[in-house]
């Protein structure tokens, strides 16, 4: 059971159909915050469990305990200027011809496909504004950047229909972080700690 604060859209025409997200200092519509999210405000048999979560291709743990949590390599969040929520992540994407930067990471679970936000500048020659890579193009993200061992280590090859790691497409968009979209899963379980400010990955379990 948790009690928090929700969303409705009382004047449709200031919306800009952008998804209110949980957490993670976004800013504007795309941020409810920590508050607002559910599952770092369970409580169970009267007591509160310890504010954090666990998702994986099988389903969603609610509630983190040394024994659900074992396994799992970390990465530390900053906090942000407020101080009322974690900042993302930063980690590295990596693409062929050495190509890499540092970017913010989200992993969205509501999305088929990853999103990579980017200045023109910055991006690799033809990658315009709302295309897509071509299939083919090995891409590679670890996080956190380096010189840290890296927690993440999340690789495919664009448009490899045979790797269920393989997000359905990679779309280029203005702006700045990289959007994993779902098909991370299937690479790693993925764990947020709210509570001591960290997010974790592990190889994925079956059971």
């Amino acid at each position: 059971m948790a009690e928090v604060e929700v969303f409705a859209v009382d004047r449709p025409t200031d919306f800009d159909g952008g998804i209110m997200g949980v957490g993670f200092a976004i800013g504007g519509h795309a941020d409810g915050g920590a508050a607002r999210n559910p599952l770092l405000h369970l409580t169970y048999q009267g007591e509160k469990l310890r504010r954090g979560y666990i998702i994986r291709t099988q389903g969603l743990e609610t509630g983190l305990t040394s024994a659900n949590t074992d396994g799992f390599a970390f990465v530390e969040l900053q906090r942000s200027a407020d101080g009322g929520d974690w900042m993302q992540p930063t980690g590295t994407l990596g693409l062929p011809n050495n190509f890499g930067v540092d970017l913010p990471v989200l992993v969205d679970t509501g999305v088929d496909e990853m999103l990579l936000w980017l200045s023109p500048a910055d991006r690799p020659p033809g990658s315009a504004n709302a295309s897509k890579a071509p299939a083919g193009v090995a891409v590679t993200i670890t996080a956190p950047t380096a010189p840290n061992a890296p927690a993440l280590r999340y690789s495919f090859v664009t448009g490899d229909a045979t790797d269920p790691a393989a997000p359905s497409a990679v779309e280029w968009r203005n702006g700045t972080g990289i959007n994993t979209g779902r098909h991370i899963l299937a690479s790693a379980d993925y764990l947020y700690d709210a509570a001591r400010g960290m997010i974790g990955f592990r190889s994925p379990t079956m059971d």
